[in-house]
């Protein structure tokens, strides 16, 4: 019986991930949530936490479809929940219980932050984070290799309401609560990557918090503490695509980091934000794997182009210049009926040139 949850379980999340078939995966889901409760009814120790487990993961299914299907998600959340708080009558220190406990309050607060029900929301994620601190204090307190792992796993699920948290009251306007949520979230996550830089998948789960925090102090009118962030997020996104050469996420990632970057900086730190972001477009667009992630990009290029012009970057003009020209021809060779984009590669190899000439003047000033 074990064994045909587990094989129902996995034909769900495969026939989840497959375009067109969440019903069959919901079935299949079904199908798990009866052989569990089966295997509860003569050994709950074994059966209650897959049965809280399948009812979470239909509940994921219908939150990912539409918001009609909303209240759906909510019925199989709840739904886990009560069998979660049912077992926990019987076994009220149950680890795996109050795991999933804790994962069952963090979905239905994330479903009602979804569907703007802040109040209600925000009691879910005050109901996960006692749960899950509690879960990381009690493991802290037992040292070994395997409880090393599992706190890990706990401090990110903590850190993950934390920052919710954050982006709920952001959303609401309190900024002040939200800078203070983000940035025990951030801590946590920073904690996992320092600890695990081998493991990438704490940096994944950092990265994007930094720009989070950065929009958050940028609300509260302090610019100077958000450029720190805005730093962070373009280190950790360089770190992040020098990872995985040859994908295009990582690199566009990067490149609109160092955009944001240098539009709030001066100077020199200006030039090299900027720069970075020039060079990342051109190593996605000179991919005939990746060249689609920069098609649209022309705009923004030639305005980094303009830029190092109005500095007299000459070097770093023409570069961007070029750039902007294979963006344009991409587009071109993609439809050659749209004469403009033949226009637009012609316009940015001529100020190529003239940048190019330029930047030779100023080499040689004999000339």
């Amino acid at each position: 019986m074990q064994l045909l949850f587990d094989a129902s379980i996995r034909a769900g999340n495969a026939l989840w991930a497959m375009p067109g078939r969440r019903q069959e995966a919901i079935q299949e889901y079904d199908d798990a949530v009866r052989i569990a409760t089966t295997i509860a009814s003569s050994n709950g120790n074994k059966g209650d936490s897959d049965v809280i487990d399948a009812h979470l993961k239909i509940g994921d299914v219908y939150k990912d479809g539409d918001a009609k299907q909303h209240q759906q998600a909510l019925a199989e959340y709840q739904s886990g929940l009560k069998t979660c708080e049912a077992a926990l009558g019987g076994r009220p220190d149950d680890f795996d219980l109050l795991r999933n406990k804790g994962k069952a309050f963090y979905r239905i607060a994330e479903l009602l932050r979804g569907d703007n029900a802040l109040a209600d929301s925000r009691a879910y994620y005050q109901k996960a984070f006692e749960v899950q601190n509690g879960l990381v204090s009690r493991n802290a307190r037992k040292p070994s290799r395997r409880n090393s792992r599992r706190t890990s796993s706990l401090k990110s699920n903590l850190a993950a309401t934390y920052t919710h948290w954050g982006l709920l009251e952001q959303g609401a306007g309190n900024l002040e609560l939200a800078l203070e949520k983000l940035r025990q979230g951030v801590a946590l996550d920073e904690e996992l990557t320092k600890n695990e830089p081998g493991n990438p998948q704490w940096q994944e789960f950092l990265t994007p918090n930094y720009l989070y925090l950065a929009q958050t102090l940028e609300g509260l009118k302090r610019p100077d503490d958000a450029l720190t962030y805005y730093r962070k997020l373009n280190d950790a996104r360089r770190t992040l695509a020098y990872r995985a050469p040859g994908r295009s996420k990582p690199q566009k990632d990067l490149a609109e980091a160092a955009k944001l970057l240098g539009d709030r900086s001066t100077g020199l730190a200006q030039i090299e934000a900027y720069r970075e972001a020039v060079r990342s477009w051109n190593r996605l667009v000179e991919d005939p794997r990746n060249a689609e992630a920069a098609a649209d990009q022309y705009d923004v290029v030639l305005g980094f182009a303009g830029t190092f012009d109005a500095k007299k970057d000459w070097p770093d003009a023409q570069s961007a210049y070029r750039v902007a020209m294979k963006i344009a021809v991409l587009n071109y060779v993609k439809d050659p009926s749209a004469t403009s984009w033949r226009d637009r590669a012609e316009e940015a190899e001529r100020a190529s040139v003239v940048a190019g000439k330029a930047a030779e003047t100023t080499a040689d000033p004999a000339r």
